[in-house]
């Protein structure tokens, strides 16, 4: 009740002139007093209040006042603090008495980390901040990986919570890929990741990882598809596209083969290490390996094949239009 009123007090006195740093600084000063607390109680019911509060104060705010031209070094400032305190407090009663991490524990410290990432990519993404949007999506990766290196480095926890912050670390990291790069390395990233995560998960018995592992390879199809739509699908409205392409020797030729592996290799980790009937039985998941990735491995390569003979075919007819010998319209490239 007293932490309710604590968050409530510096609304219910403000004379509206916007001082927002004032009143997230008060935040700060209750939240520095609850992570405190939290090294000595496990109070759940005092860390949501402070969680939930904090950052519904942060998004209304957000949403109605901010202004990246004003608010921005102040935004990320702020909203950093807020997130290493509710990710220290979330994690240094646990760490403290070796105790394990409940779902309660480990759904506050996702949100928690990508609440933060939400607001500082909204926060950045504008034109005066867009470039560094790369960089800061790495220092989250870069943050989940300095607290899982102290959780392994001191055994402090089951390897549960180092297995969900390397998790965190692998999101960010391939979220960042999309954000700083284009085109086939988001691809190629992507089927590289599924297929490290996959085989970890399978060979370390992680089968969160290995989950993971089939989430990345569907991101990586998505965008495998994305980029034969750029090149091999867009003839009908640019003409001139296949004039720069070179019929079996080009990156998308390539990427296409490279997630063909990728996905020919997690079918022969599924086999070679394979699950026990009663895990099958139990996930419905392992089904995706059996079924869906030899439908999408026959699929793609056929498509692969199949894009890559069409662009040499609209290539020769293109050049043997444009050299037929006539003075006749009809005959002309593109006429109607």
């Amino acid at each position: 009740i007293g932490l309710v009123g604590a968050y409530a007090v510096p609304m219910l006195l403000s004379d509206g002139r916007g001082k927002i740093e004032i009143m997230f600084s008060y935040m700060v000063i209750i939240n520095i007093g609850i992570l405190v607390l939290s090294f000595k109680k496990y109070w759940q019911v005092l860390n949501h209040i402070a969680f939930g509060c904090t950052w519904l104060i942060v998004a209304t705010w957000f949403f109605s006042k901010y202004n990246y031209e004003v608010h921005a070094t102040m935004m990320m400032i702020f909203s950093l603090l807020f997130f290493l305190i509710f990710y220290i407090s979330n994690m240094s009663y646990k760490i403290l008495k070796h105790e394990q991490f409940g779902v309660t524990d480990i759904i506050r410290l996702v949100s928690n980390s990508f609440i933060f990432f939400g607001f500082g990519y909204a926060a950045l993404n504008n034109s005066f901040y867009k470039d560094y949007l790369g960089l800061f999506t790495l220092c989250n990766a870069i943050v989940h990986l300095v607290f899982s290196f102290i959780v392994f480095r001191n055994k402090l926890l089951d390897r549960k919570l180092f297995y969900l912050l390397i998790a965190l670390v692998l999101s960010f990291i391939t979220i960042a890929v999309p954000v700083q790069l284009e085109g086939n390395w988001v691809t190629l990233f992507w089927a590289t990741e599924a297929v490290l995560l996959f085989s970890i998960g399978r060979y370390k018995a992680v089968r969160f990882y290995e989950w993971l592992g089939y989430i990345m390879v569907l991101f990586a199809v998505f965008s495998l598809w994305e980029d034969w739509g750029k090149i091999y699908y867009s003839y009908g409205y640019n003409m001139d596209i296949y004039k720069y392409l070179i019929p079996f020797a080009n990156i998308y030729l390539f990427t296409s083969l490279f997630v063909v592996g990728a996905i020919g290799t997690m079918i022969f980790v599924h086999y070679k290490k394979s699950i026990t009937e009663e895990e099958r039985k139990t996930f419905g998941v392992y089904k995706v390996a059996e079924y869906v990735l030899p439908v999408l491995l026959f699929t793609i390569f056929y498509s692969t094949f199949s894009n890559e003979l069409s662009a040499y075919c609209k290539l020769k007819y293109d050049q043997w239009m444009i050299n037929v010998p006539s003075k006749e319209v009809w005959a002309e490239p593109g006429a109607v």
